[in-house]
């Protein structure tokens, strides 16, 4: 994802995105699972970073219909 968003110029924001090529889902090809997120200001610090893992369906409210 980066670069592909604008930059994030203010002090409070509070923006959602939808990136239709990113999935959660392990059969695709956007599949991102197991890989870090992290949000850098306009220096390249780290401002916000988090880790992107399974989990069992029972642990979240949204699951895959099976």
């Amino acid at each position: 994802m980066a670069g592909k968003y604008d930059d994030l110029r203010r002090s409070n924001v509070n923006i959602f995105y939808v990136d239709p090529f990113l999935s959660l889902y392990p059969e695709s090809k956007g599949y991102f699972g197991g890989l870090s997120v992290v949000i850098h200001p306009g220096d390249d610090t780290r401002i916000a970073c988090g880790n992107i893992i399974p989990t069992s369906c029972s642990d979240i409210k949204i699951c895959p219909q099976t």
